[in-house]
């Protein structure tokens, strides 16, 4: 036998109290007093030996009442045969997913499994261990916990939009017992019951295998209807956006259903503007609609898109953000053979705020907040602008490069080299033709229509002849020969003319075509940030701050500000959403990036990984655990009201209501001897 409590039965020491009362206050004498002998013969005749026994039986009956009291308190009990070498340690994973959301026969599958794990720990040994394990894997589910806490924790739990295979979690469950505070595995019989709708895309990573002996039940929770509308993902037609032009926005709606959705209504809002769009998305199949509006204002945009769904809603909504800017700034550094037709270009379009210099005042103030530096004809450049212009381009910023006609190939080919593209050989007449434009690249998406039968070319009769890795740069237009005449990088935002503009090499600046490549430069060199973050993901969002600020980035919305993940490099910090420590306060929505002030919006979206709902069969699951090293099976599912009561286990003998019963009994005979035994 067990005790619940054996610290309450040191009161067992305090009986010697009513021992003490009965033996004193028995043995005291009285003295009675009588005025005649005749009142002495109406004494009864009392047998000393029935006396006696009655006041013993009287001790005995309170020290049994007594007794009984404090083992009632203490609750005894007698434990399994299971657990006499050992404790039993329940480790329950319940999942929190989102597809958990689905409903089955008695209401959503999460809730259902929180009911099925209570009801396995309530008829567990009194002296049973517990380990909760979900989809957050922090801290605090690392804690082996009483049964009285493992109840309480289960009822606090919500969705998370964090998805963990399976071997991860059995990793973590693993992890968790060997360095629980109570000691390690082996002092535990260890058994792990898994709930959850057990999803086919979860059944992955199968390298890690099970150094733990330990019975496995799998109980899988199984929606009755498995249907599912999501929005998978929205993109936009261009990465800038100006005040009072068109925007065209793509939307991917997918139908994870086994049957057709018709006349699905899909909205916008973006701050004030509202728009929505019908659509038919057949079955287990996607569909991409398009919205046009135009951007009023300038500023910050906060954008949602949505539709209706009665059945998982998390991948109902989709947020993003970006912002309008009033001009796009841009540095011409104008170098020994600058030619003035870039600054005839761009003084035609108002929104490009152009500002110049010359190549000797060229310093590093000239690049605050620049996006586009255009170097125009230098001939001759310095290791400090070497360095200069690396960390601006480094830092994201955009360069393009028309060279003079008389270059210092030595310095020049250093300068190339730094910025991974190829290097020059002397300036040189060319006989072939221009005839080869990347028509089909999104740099020149929008000039061309389709590919034209006939174009005007410019005449360029001169080339720094080069050696172009397709590896490494991008051919935008090239002669009939292969020689690269315009590139761009592929490593970083860098454009290169190889050529000149100078009068004797051509007319390639009077053409059309030169016109087109500086507007696009200057489109494309606008800084983006990324339209939305996904939770989990290893993407980053980069906020270019001054290197004097020091304090740290906060995310904040109407109902949390915390502290992301973030590290600075080049003067930017970058934000992640990625970490455990992050993610248990962040929900969908948007943010407000403060740092002293509010320096932009972040829209953060779930993963979509949860939308796809396809659950696996039993076979598939045993062979899944069976290739994790996990041969002791006991597989079982949740389908009605009835299998919910499959899984019994042994309890202990509880007694402390048999004790509470033999104590009212003691008192009522205590009662009994006083009043019925007369002395």
């Amino acid at each position: 036998m067990k005790f619940e409590h054996p610290n309450v039965l040191y009161f067992l020491f305090f009986l010697i109290i009513p021992i003490l009362i009965h033996l004193f206050h028995f043995r005291r004498h009285k003295t009675l007093y009588f005025s005649n002998l005749f009142f002495i013969k109406k004494i009864e005749e009392v047998n000393r030996s029935t006396k006696k026994l009655k006041r013993v039986i009287i001790l005995i009956t309170r020290l049994l009442a007594f007794i009984s009291i404090i083992l009632a308190f203490a609750q005894p009990y007698i434990p399994n045969k299971q657990v006499e070498n050992g404790k039993n340690l329940y480790c329950f994973y319940v999942d929190n997913s989102y597809s958990m959301a689905l409903q089955g026969t008695h209401g959503e599958l999460f809730s259902m499994a929180k009911e099925r794990a209570k009801k396995i720990a309530e008829q567990a040994e009194r002296d049973t261990r517990f380990l909760l394990v979900t989809n957050q894997f922090d801290g605090i589910e690392q804690q082996i916990l009483s049964k009285a806490d493992f109840l309480e924790n289960l009822n606090y739990l919500d969705y998370s939009p964090l998805k963990k295979s399976l071997s991860d979690v059995m990793q973590w469950i693993t992890d968790a017992v060997e360095m629980s505070s109570e000691g390690n595995s082996s002092t535990y019989r260890v058994s792990c019951f898994l709930l959850s709708d057990f999803q086919k895309n979860n059944l992955k990573n199968t390298q890690w295998k099970s150094s733990n002996q330990l019975s496995l039940y799998p109980i899988q929770i199984l929606a009755q209807k498995i249907e599912n509308l999501a929005v998978d993902s929205i993109w936009f037609d261009k990465p800038h956006f100006k005040k009072g032009e068109n925007n065209e926005l793509f939307i991917k709606v997918k139908n994870y259903s086994a049957e057709d959705f018709i006349n699905v209504e899909v909205g916008l809002e973006i701050n004030q503007t509202k728009r929505t769009a019908l659509c038919d998305i057949p079955k287990n199949s996607e569909k991409t609609i398009s919205i046009h509006y135009t951007d009023q204002e300038l500023g910050l945009k906060k954008g949602r898109v949505w539709i209706n769904d009665k059945y998982i809603l998390f991948d109902d909504d989709f947020y993003f953000s970006y912002q309008v800017q009033e001009y796009s700034p841009i540095l011409i550094a104008d170098g020994e053979d600058a030619v003035s037709n870039i600054q005839s270009v761009y003084s035609l379009e108002k929104y490009f705020k152009l500002s110049q210099c010359s190549q000797n005042n060229f310093t590093p103030d000239k690049l605050n907040d620049i996006n586009l530096l255009i170097l125009n004809g230098w001939n001759d450049i310095s290791d400090a602008a070497i360095t200069l212009i690396s960390e601006f381009v480094t830092k994201g910023g955009s360069l393009a490069v028309f060279p003079g006609s008389k270059l210092q190939l030595e310095k020049w080919n250093s300068f190339l080299l730094k910025l991974r593209l190829p290097t020059f050989n002397k300036l040189s007449n060319t006989s072939f033709k221009i005839n080869q434009i990347a028509y089909q690249d999104p740099f020149f998406k929008g000039v061309f229509e389709t590919k034209p039968q006939k174009l005007l070319m410019p005449l360029q009769n001169k080339i720094y002849p080069n050696i172009a890795s397709k590896s490494s740069i991008l051919p935008l237009i090239s002669y009939e020969n292969n020689q690269v005449l315009f590139l761009k990088s592929l490593q970083n935002a860098v454009y290169l003319f190889c050529s000149t503009l100078h009068e004797e090499a051509g007319n390639f600046k009077k053409n059309a075509l030169f016109s087109t490549i500086l507007l696009r430069m200057s489109e494309n060199a606008i800084r983006t940030y990324p339209n939305y973050l996904t939770i989990g993901s290893s993407e980053v969002f980069p906020l270019q701050l001054s290197s004097k600020n020091d304090t740290p980035v906060k995310l904040k919305s109407k109902d949390v500000e915390f502290v992301p993940q973030q590290y600075k490099e080049m003067g930017f910090v970058y934000l992640s959403v990625q970490s455990s420590s992050v993610q248990k306060h962040q929900k969908a929505g948007f943010y407000d990036i403060i740092s002293d002030e509010i320096k932009g919006v972040l829209a953060v979206n779930d993963n979509r990984e949860e939308s796809l709902i396809t659950p696996a069969s039993k076979d598939e699951i045993n062979m899944y655990f069976q290739s994790l090293g996990y041969n002791e099976l006991n597989y079982s599912s949740l389908e009605n009201e009835n299998e919910l009561l499959t899984l019994n286990f042994k309890k202990e003998l509880v007694f402390w209501r048999l004790f509470i019963f033999f104590a009212i009994l003691f008192i009522i005979i205590e009662l009994m001897l006083l009043k019925w035994w007369k002395d």
